[in-house]
């Protein structure tokens, strides 16, 4: 009798730890990935003459975030080729048989179409072949961030920077899987997380996906400060909390100014100011690239015109 008495007792304490073991909130919650950011800070911008400016985007062209929805981590991966799929995906087995796709060249098998387009029109290596070949690769006449060819292949309007007139350039909407022919989309919360499509696309935060805490604590941050230059309203603009990924060849850095016209008779036009920066991944972590001479379509590579650092951690402006 007392061996039983002994047996049941202790799988009574068995069943026991295990349901406490089980119990989630005896599991720690995940902690976020640490991640090395850094920031622009763009001085003295004014617009084009007979524009005005109207909304910026950017991202870091080496990275792409990574949502882990399992285990609730977020965290940026590196796009080495900066074609707008990560290395992770591009060294998958099955993704490099059925695209012909690699994470070192962005154009894999050199036709002058990215591996991302390939991917996003769901062209395999069979069907790649019934692409023209693109012998201006990188001409984007509206600098909108896609090239023409791509354009073409798309039938948006290779010379309106926002073919469907929604405020959201046509690179931006195609590098996050956005419809740029569809004016509605960006307007809407797929999600239901209480932020529109296109907050999330200048964020670079995902739009399929709700977010959390984890999640918001990637977005990108802007901060704006108007001044009046005598002539114009011009612009002090910082860019906060972009991802700094481990990648050799450096972190490239775009940013898409949209201006709109002022002069009614000429009608509703769209252009773009672009800007390059290439941020090198030893770069100390909250340090930020200065640009004092606006948006010009300029590269700033640290060579041709150097980098100008400073400390990041003061107050937005």
């Amino acid at each position: 009798m007392g061996n039983l008495v002994g047996s049941l007792l202790i799988l009574i304490l068995s069943v026991a730890l295990l349901s406490g073991c089980s119990d989630p909130r005896l599991v720690a919650s995940p902690k976020p990935v640490p991640q090395k950011t850094t920031a622009l800070y763009i001085k003295n911008y004014c617009p084009t003459d007979g524009y005005r400016f109207t909304e910026i985007f950017s991202y870091n062209s080496s990275s792409e975030l990574k949502i882990d929805a399992y285990n609730r981590l977020y965290y940026h991966i590196s796009d080495y080729d900066r074609d707008g799929l990560s290395d992770e995906f591009e060294k998958q087995t099955d993704v490099i048989d059925t695209f012909n796709v690699g994470w070192g060249l962005w154009d894999t098998n050199g036709d002058g179409h990215s591996d991302f387009l390939m991917y996003a029109i769901g062209y395999d290596k069979d069907n790649q072949v019934r692409l023209s070949f693109c012998p201006l690769s990188q001409q984007d006449t509206d600098d909108d961030g896609l090239p023409d060819c791509a354009e073409d292949i798309l039938r948006t309007d290779l010379t309106k920077p926002d073919s469907d007139g929604d405020g959201v350039p046509d690179g931006i909407e195609y590098r996050f899987s956005t419809n740029p022919s569809d004016p509605m989309d960006v307007i809407t919360d797929y999600d239901q997380d209480g932020v529109s499509v296109m907050q999330e696309l200048k964020a670079n935060l995902p739009h399929r996906f709700t977010n959390n805490e984890l999640i918001n604590s990637k977005a990108y941050k802007y901060d704006v400060e108007t001044f009046y230059n005598g002539t114009q309203d011009c612009y002090n603009i910082r860019i906060s909390n972009i991802p700094v990924m481990d990648v050799a060849n450096g972190n490239l850095i775009q940013v898409m100014a949209v201006e709109n016209n002022t002069i009614p008779t000429q009608g509703d036009i769209t252009r773009i100011a672009p800007l390059k920066v290439l941020v090198p991944r030893d770069i100390q972590d909250k340090l930020r690239v200065v640009i004092d001479n606006g948006i010009q379509g300029q590269v700033v590579d640290g060579i041709m015109i150097p980098l100008v650092l400073e400390d990041d951690t003061e107050e937005p402006i």
